[in-house]
């Protein structure tokens, strides 16, 4: 029960990362994709997981596996997003608390084994 609950939080924090970096379109144009896009990639790892887990073809021991790999580009989400809420301040970003919420969720996931 707690794998599609979790896929479902993942999909509203990604979807919220992506809606607001199409409302701000102040800075650069490449500039605002590579957190969001760093935040997807790291989301599909963590669903793939979760998919993987519930389908008993891995086990809750191979998260810490997953995580070497998302985990990083996570915190290179939150690292962008940041840099790029401190360049424009104006600017209203939800990236930077949908990065905090997907290294949450690996936290989380490498917790439960």
């Amino acid at each position: 029960m707690v794998g599609p609950i979790l896929g479902i939080v993942i999909l509203i924090f990604t979807a919220i990362a992506w809606g607001a970096n199409r409302r701000g379109r102040e800075a650069p144009p490449m500039a605002p994709l590579a957190p969001v896009l760093l935040l997807t990639l790291s989301s599909l790892v963590q669903v793939t997981f979760i998919v993987l887990v519930q389908k008993n073809i891995l086990t809750l021991e191979y998260s810490f596996k997953f995580a070497i790999v998302g985990l990083p580009i996570c915190a290179l989400a939150l690292v962008l997003a940041g840099r790029r809420k401190r360049a424009a301040p104006d600017l209203k970003d939800r990236t930077v608390a949908c990065a905090i919420a997907g290294l949450t969720v690996w936290i989380f996931l490498i917790t439960l084994h």
